[in-house]
């Protein structure tokens, strides 16, 4: 062999990680419960905040980790001192705003003290919420207090009957699953809080779906290479990461081959509440498969697109 783990500078122990049925027994239960994608492929070779906006905007906004929310009075924002920055692309939250639909934003640690200059991982970070980049979603007070809210506000939604149509849950950095900030147990466990109170309300048990994915692969090795870089943005995609789809209406102890990624999930809300019309970002929700393959179309009623 080269020496290629070992001999490297930053090689060490905590290069090599495995994941078996006993240290990751929700995530294997799941799985085999419900539909996972083994062609889900990170949307850019970069960090997590490059990433997360592909799940806003479905394009390349930034490299990396690189750039801090423009607004300094948002939660979580006082721990930067610079790289501000706003963007004005469209996302998908405008588009939902538009047509009156109503989505949330549930981030763990939230309702810390806004001033607070602590960070990532034990404080909520601004950077983990792509939509807190863009004024025509934080510049209204009164819409951003429905959007944006406490991962404790997502129990009470639920209890209330409350809960929107469309809902991100993100945890703290504790809680990423992210090597060296969190462990996979941490992770495992915030998502069998959020499935369980999901799943056992008499509301929305039966008709809601949910989506469980990180933003990027923690930079692990596999083995598949991934998809020539994208014709939309010309931007590399980066390593497979884990999908699965949880719900009454998806499909049970199954695997879907179809590749996707980040962006295919705002196809997906395209489609499933804004009348049917895919691409309207006009960025990779254009050219990127649907999520439709992990639907059980006798359950739904009617037949989700793949593609």
């Amino acid at each position: 062999m080269d020496r290629y783990v070992t001999g490297c500078s930053c090689s060490n122990s905590s290069n090599f990680a495995i994941a078996d049925n006993t240290s990751a027994e929700g995530y294997y239960s799941w799985a085999r419960s419900y539909a996972i994608a083994d062609n889900f492929f990170q949307s850019a070779i970069g960090a997590s905040s490059e990433n997360d906006m592909y799940f806003a905007t479905g394009k390349f906004i930034f490299l990396d980790n690189s750039v801090i929310s423009q607004n300094p009075n948002l939660n979580g924002a006082r721990c930067y001192t610079k790289n501000f920055k706003s963007y004005y692309s469209t996302t998908i939250a405008d588009l939902l705003n538009y047509c009156g639909i109503h989505w949330t934003f549930y981030a763990e640690g939230y309702d810390q003290n806004p001033n607070s200059t602590q960070c990532y991982p034990n404080y909520y970070d601004a950077t983990d919420n792509p939509f807190t980049y863009f004024p025509s979603l934080i510049n209204s007070s009164e819409r951003y207090s429905q959007n944006f809210r406490d991962y404790t506000s997502l129990y009470s939604d639920i209890r209330a009957r409350k809960l929107p149509a469309v809902s991100y849950v993100k945890g703290l950095g504790i809680h990423s699953e992210h090597p060296g900030y969190g462990t996979i147990t941490a992770g495992e466990t915030i998502s069998q809080d959020v499935i369980n109170a999901i799943k056992e309300s008499n509301t929305y048990g039966e008709n809601t779906v949910i989506f469980l994915l990180p933003d990027e692969s923690g930079g692990f090795y596999d083995h598949v290479s991934p998809p020539p870089q994208s014709t939309i943005d010309n931007q590399p995609y980066g390593p497979r990461i884990p999908f699965v789809a949880i719900g009454h209406q998806i499909k049970k102890n199954y695997i879907s081959h179809v590749q996707m990624e980040p962006s295919s999930l705002i196809k997906f809300i395209e489609w499933n509440w804004l009348n049917g019309r895919t691409g309207q970002l006009g960025t990779r929700d254009t050219v990127v498969n649907n999520i439709g393959d992990m639907f059980d179309h006798k359950k739904t009623g009617v037949k989700i697109p793949s593609h």
